[in-house]
């Protein structure tokens, strides 16, 4: 009814067009030119879904739909799963960025799980990416998968600095790619200090989808570190966008009382709904600090676990 109604017709007067079609051959070399072929591998061949409604007595004028659904990409080639995933462009934020979704099988091939909105061009992908001061860190497996799976980002192209502190223009980019959202630098543009940076089209999603909030006072403070009660909001906030539904069997302050700093948190339903989860653990048995800043390191390894909770990964 309401895409009638924006087409001023009835519901029998409309028809739905679904289009699922290779891209053409400019249109794919143009793809493949953003890819870093010593780094990467195409494992599909793009494929490009659209879907419009047009009303049958002015059928030359079809409206773009964007919903959101599920899409299955098989394919017969070999799979490291920690590595490989649907992808697309994001013409919105320049960048190849991650489509949520798991990887199964089904007889003798395997089969991408993307969940989208939009209309939009996806393909599968391996990427290799290796940072040259993880070593036998800790939290390698899950920078290696993110970073592979093209949801996090090194601070260049060799160094990920794990254990520098995440400001909160990588965080909101980082969940904002992890929930496949599509780039909008406009909608940054409620924050006075968000201009002309990196990550302005993700924080413009993330504001959209009502992840991040920003200030009183109109800033976002992209390069100020983020705190850990600040990151459990915005992970309860994804859960909640995902339809996730979390919920507490008993009051916050049960599950937060084993912290001697639970005083210090602000907002103790979304930190109980973060930690019963398992997304976010205590510093120490005893200690949560909420206005710690957590690292690049830790922040990879809560996405991880937030993607897997939510089945996004």
């Amino acid at each position: 009814p309401d895409i009638a109604s924006s087409l001023n017709a009835s519901s029998s007067s409309v028809t739905l067009n679904i289009t699922v079609e290779k891209l053409s051959t400019e249109a794919a070399a143009d793809l493949s030119k953003k890819l870093n072929t010593s780094s990467s591998q195409k494992i599909t061949e793009p494929v490009d879904f659209y879907v419009s409604a047009v009303n049958n007595s002015s059928p030359n004028n079809p409206r773009e739909l964007k919903l959101s659904g599920e899409v299955l990409v098989r394919t017969s080639s070999a799979l490291q799963d920690s590595r490989s995933s649907l992808v697309r462009f994001d013409s919105g934020a320049n960048k190849l960025t991650y489509v949520p979704g798991v990887i199964d099988t089904a007889g003798s091939r395997r089969v991408f799980h993307g969940k989208v909105k939009g209309n939009f061009t996806v393909f599968g992908a391996t990427f290799y990416k290796y940072y040259s001061d993880l070593g036998n860190h800790w939290a390698k497996d899950a920078i290696s998968t993110l970073s592979a799976k093209q949801v996090i980002e090194g601070r260049t192209n060799t160094l990920f600095a794990p254990d520098q502190s995440i400001t909160r223009a990588e965080f909101a980019e980082y969940v904002a790619r992890a929930l496949g959202l599509e780039g909008d630098a406009q909608s940054a543009d409620r924050f006075y200090d968000v201009v002309n940076i990196g990550s302005s089209a993700y924080i413009g999603a993330a504001a959209k989808a009502g992840i991040v909030t920003g200030n009183t006072d109109g800033s976002f403070k992209p390069n100020s570190s983020i705190t850990r009660e600040q990151m459990g909001i915005m992970m309860v906030r994804a859960m909640n966008y995902a339809g996730y539904n979390s919920t507490l069997s008993y009051p916050a302050s049960t599950y937060l009382k084993v912290f001697k700093d639970s005083k210090q948190i602000q907002y103790p339903d979304s930190a109980a709904r973060v930690l019963k989860e398992g997304i976010i653990q205590g510093v120490t048995a005893n200690t949560f600090q909420p206005r710690g800043n957590a690292t690049r390191a830790q922040a990879a390894v809560m996405l991880q676990r937030l993607l897997e909770k939510i089945g996004y990964m």
